[in-house]
């Protein structure tokens, strides 16, 4: 038990806090030896105890016996001045290497165990966070500017307002429920989608156009983390110049490993401040759920985001 104990100091005191694989390895081999070393004393140690006990208990003479056997390796002074047994030491360095080996098991299991827990709390705080952050990235100036178109259509006509806010409902509903599932189909999300370019059009006209491309096998088989799609159109809105003349126009369309947006730049003589929190938060989003960066260009005057690919049935492979 006492060898256990130190045993076991030696190595927590030697590896310390859970650190990069390649220096924990270098840790692992360099304390493997101090155990080593540590193991062949105790051995000694207790053998020597041993036999003084066996000496004042039974009376027993005290001999000499070679360490390795004479008859195969020789006969080595240095050795044979240990005066060990080497049936009893060779069980005994067996015996705390099985020692070292049950702490370095047991200790890696715990730590397994602790992961697993650290990983599921981790889990849950995310999708809270994302939930909230995504709560958070609905434009307030969105919703003020909805209300205003629906005050100016109630005049209009009341059949077209009640379309509204029909799509309007259905959109902030989507979004309350969002925080439910980390992925939905391509297809459930242009069906929300819908209703987000339903309100836009009442609220542009002509000035605003959308081109979705997309296969029905990739509508079907494809995942994407819940309104990023809008997220993206929003931010396309936001920072260009809407006019009949020369329409805000987005394309949805797709490549072999990628879900890619694009649209015109046409900035704004009065550009909003650029906050950058819609496409980092989009970003981290997709990097945390799947270990994929998003890939954003901008240049020959066209805005480009390209969203990997998620397979539907594995989101996670």
């Amino acid at each position: 038990m006492i060898a256990w104990e130190i045993a076991s100091r030696i190595y927590q005191r030697g590896m310390g806090n859970w650190i990069g694989l390649k220096e924990k390895y270098g840790r692992l081999f360099w304390i493997s030896i101090l155990e080593m070393l540590f193991a062949v004393v105790m051995s000694i140690l207790f053998n020597y105890l041993y036999q003084i006990g066996d000496w004042f208990i039974f009376n027993n003479s005290w001999t000499d016996v070679a360490v390795l056997n004479p008859e195969l390796v020789g006969d080595f002074h240095l050795l044979k001045e240990i005066n060990v047994n080497p049936e009893l030491l060779y069980g005994l360095l067996i015996f705390f290497i099985l020692i070292y080996s049950s702490i370095i098991f047991i200790d890696l299991f715990r730590h397994v165990k602790e992961m697993e827990v650290s990983t599921a709390i981790l889990k849950h705080e995310n999708t809270q966070a994302k939930y909230q952050a995504l709560k958070n990235q609905i434009d307030p100036h969105f919703f003020f500017n909805s209300l205003s178109v629906l005050s100016s259509l109630i005049y209009e006509s009341a059949d077209e307002s009640a379309r509204y806010i029909s799509h309007l409902s259905k959109l902030y509903r989507s979004i309350l429920e969002s925080g439910s599932g980390q992925f939905i189909s391509l297809r459930q999300e242009l069906e929300v989608l819908d209703s987000y370019l339903f309100l836009l059009r009442i609220r542009f006209n002509e000035a605003f156009k959308v081109n979705i491309l997309l296969s029905d096998d990739t509508l079907n088989k494809t995942a994407i983390i819940p309104h990023t799609l809008q997220m993206l159109i929003e931010n396309a809105v936001k920072h260009n110049a809407l006019t009949t003349e020369q329409p805000l126009i987005i394309r949805i369309e797709e490549d072999e490993s990628s879900i890619v947006i694009r649209n015109n730049i046409r900035p704004k003589r009065l550009l909003e401040p650029k906050s950058g929190i819609g496409l980092v938060n989009i970003n981290m989003r997709y990097n945390m759920a799947t270990n994929q960066k998003v890939e954003i260009s901008n240049k020959n005057k066209e805005f480009k985001v390209k969203l990997p690919k998620i397979n539907h049935e594995h989101p996670l492979a």
